[in-house]
């Protein structure tokens, strides 16, 4: 929602606006860069009341930004993924490039951490990628 309120906010004038399946097919694949992709993992249940814990926390996090007048640059959103080195044959829309793509029903194979974050101000941190294993195979080699 937040592409169409940057990019084509008229669209919202008309409540009767409907996405076909091509418009949203380009949408993804032009503005948001992803492509079908194949699945790697199960993809994480949510507890019933998840909607309400969103609520409370995005509560939360915006009076403590207003009461303490924290930058924009300062508020970061960051998050981990497994990013899977061996794929699947089930397929899925995804981020095109991507590596870590969740499904129902998938086994882990093996994998890195991606860490990714981004500023409220739009800009993109560095990305880190963390290995770790318990065998001498499963890290980078020192020459890496």
């Amino acid at each position: 929602m937040a592409f169409i309120r940057t990019d084509a906010p008229d669209l919202f004038i008309n409540p009767k606006f409907k996405c076909s399946d091509a418009f949203v097919r380009n949408v993804l694949h032009d503005k948001l860069d992803w492509s079908w992709q194949a699945t790697t993992q199960a993809a994480q249940k949510l507890p019933d009341n998840w909607l309400q814990q969103c609520t409370d926390f995005a509560c939360r996090l915006m009076w403590n930004i207003a009461l303490n007048s924290v930058p924009p640059e300062l508020v970061i959103n960051a998050d981990q993924t497994g990013v899977s080195f061996l794929g699947t044959g089930d397929r899925t829309w995804d981020v095109r490039g991507a590596s870590q793509i969740a499904a129902i029903g998938k086994g882990e194979k093996r994998q890195f951490t991606l860490m990714v974050a981004v500023a409220s101000s739009r800009d993109i941190l560095p990305f880190q990628a963390i290995f770790k294993g318990k065998t001498k195979n499963s890290l980078p080699s020192e020459r890496a």
